[in-house]
């Protein structure tokens, strides 16, 4: 029976930056076994950045609500009032 492969499927845009990116592990210098990077087309932003949105604010809801708590449990332990304007 084969081994079973966890592929990745890799996107980026085509930025001048990123084109050095290509399928090849530079470690070994052939090519990846599990990766597979593809080009986004041009121009293709504004149709893929409004997807990130919903990731985005799900991750910075979590992350505010991280401080926050971080924050009340710092004046917490160290023994001061906690008022409602810090909270």
């Amino acid at each position: 029976m084969p081994a079973c492969l966890n592929l990745v499927f890799y996107s980026f845009d085509s930025c001048g930056a990123h084109n050095s990116i290509d399928n090849i592990n530079p470690k070994i210098e052939q090519e990846w076994t599990h990766l597979r990077p593809e080009r986004l087309p041009s121009n293709s932003t504004s149709v893929t950045q409004p997807l990130d949105s919903g990731a985005i604010s799900v991750f910075k809801r979590r992350y505010v609500e991280m401080l926050i708590n971080k924050a009340v449990m710092t004046k917490y332990a160290s023994g001061k009032k906690v008022n409602n304007g810090e909270a």
